[in-house]
């Protein structure tokens, strides 16, 4: 299963669950790579072969889409300790397919594109 690098907007109750799921997670806010830009984090996905996982709406944009080499999750959506669990769930069952896609997750669906 691939690797996830998770942003500095991604909570932390959700990297664990993610962990206890057998998922290994890099979270940029332990890491070297805090205050990163989005270039850089992309840089560092490509390298070490991680999903990008984020809140961040600018990496499902067409400029950083155009250097990913990995995949993105991207979470639109507020993550709340009542759904917590079903996100770490959806992610899970997601993240085979997370290949050179762009995986939105939101409340009412999930969609999958390709990443250009």
């Amino acid at each position: 299963m691939p690797k996830i690098l998770a942003d500095e907007n991604t909570p932390f109750s959700l990297i664990l669950l993610l962990q206890s799921r057998n998922i290994e997670v890099v979270w940029v806010p332990k890491t070297e790579y805090r205050g990163y830009s989005d270039r850089q984090l992309v840089e560092i996905a490509n390298k070490g072969k991680m999903i990008i996982l984020t809140h961040d709406s600018d990496y499902t944009e067409l400029q950083l889409r155009r250097v990913i080499k990995t995949g993105v999750i991207h979470l639109d959506l507020r993550i709340t300790d009542a759904n917590v669990n079903i996100i770490a769930d959806q992610i899970k069952k997601m993240l085979p397919k997370s290949k050179r896609k762009v995986i939105a997750i939101n409340k009412d669906y999930t969609s999958i594109e390709k990443l250009i």
